[in-house]
Parts: structure tokens; C-alpha cells; sequence
């Protein structure tokens, strides 16, 4: 993400306008559309991170793409971005978005990769942990790496809890460069 506490900024004061309207999850589906449309299309991504369009061509680009396709107020947000010239910015305002959303609800997205496919039982005792320890509601995106020879690596936002056998193999060889 290009600028983050700008995606932040622009993504909260969405989220308030799409409060006050009762928007708040109509947004949130037309923008989860749009980082999938970012995510599968490269043509897209160029686009909205081209510098030197003028902004009638991304005002153009806007509305071909997206007018008619969601809400009122998500048009205007990407018309706005575009009119700052913050449509670079797009991919992480959707991400933002979304996390308000889900903090708004107590809830804490979170990603589980382990070594071996993780049971449900395995999966329920990591997320129960986890929510005694944020406070919050856990949501997992459940994934498998055999690179990490065994146990799991836990990610929350910017924060790794690594448990993983190739995790402690690396501390362990940290700290006998280090001695």
C-alpha cells in the first residue's frame, strides 16, 4: 500500500458518511467487488496507479468501469478519489474499509497457516486463544505452508506470532550468529 494512513483516513471518512446514510454494508460489498477487480486485473491495477492520466480521463475511466455497478456513494468516493488524485490508494481504502467494518462488529480477521492441514478442533482452540487475548471475535482465513515443517504461524494485521518449527529454527540459529 502506497500510503497507508491515507487509504485510513479516506476509508474512515467513508465509513462515516456510509453510516449516517445506513450504507455502511452496501459499501462494504461493492468494495469488496472492487479489490477483487484490482486483485484480477492488471489492466485495472495500471490504471488507477498511472500518474499521469488527466483527471477527466480518470473521471472518464470511473464511471465506464463502475457507474451503475454499485451504490450512489461508492461512485462519488471513487470519483472523489479520483479528483484528489488518490486512486492509487484505492486497494488499501477497500482493505481499510473493510476493517473498520468488521471492528465495528468486535471482530478480528486473523490468518492461520500451518505446517499440515489444521482440523477444526486444532483451528478452534488457536481462535479461542486468540480472542481471550484481543478481546474480540475471531474470524481465520486457514491456510497451509509445508515449508514450515511443523506447527503454525499466526497473523494478525502487522503482528506474526510464529510457532512454526522453521520459525524456531531460525531464532535458534539467531542467536548462535549472535553468541
Amino acid at each position: 500500500m502506497k500510503n497507508p494512513r491515507a487509504a485510513r483516513r479516506y476509508a474512515l471518512a467513508l465509513f462515516n458518511l456510509a453510516g449516517e446514510t445506513g450504507g455502511v454494508e452496501k459499501v462494504l460489498d461493492d468494495l469488496r467487488l472492487i479489490r477483487t477487480l484490482l486483485d484480477d486485473s492488471d489492466e485495472l491495477k495500471a490504471f488507477v496507479a498511472h500518474p499521469t492520466l488527466t483527471l477527466d480521463q480518470q473521471e472518464r475511466g470511473i464511471r465506464s468501469i463502475f457507474e451503475g455497478r454499485g451504490s450512489e456513494l461508492t461512485t462519488r468516493f471513487l470519483r472523489f478519489l479520483a479528483g484528489r488524485r488518490r486512486l492509487a490508494i484505492l486497494a488499501g481504502a477497500c482493505d481499510e474499509y473493510e476493517t473498520l467494518c468488521l471492528d465495528a462488529k468486535n471482530i478480528l480477521r486473523v490468518s492461520i497457516e500451518g505446517a499440515h492441514t489444521l482440523d477444526a478442533r486444532q483451528v478452534e482452540e488457536i481462535t479461542k486463544k486468540l480472542g481471550e487475548m484481543y478481546g474480540k471475535k475471531i474470524e481465520a482465513d486457514v491456510t497451509t505452508d509445508p515449508a514450515l515443517i511443523g506447527g503454525f504461524v499466526v497473523r494478525v494485521r502487522d503482528i506474526v506470532h510464529d510457532f512454526s518449527i522453521n520459525g524456531k529454527l531460525g531464532r535458534l540459529r539467531m542467536q548462535m550468529c549472535s553468541a
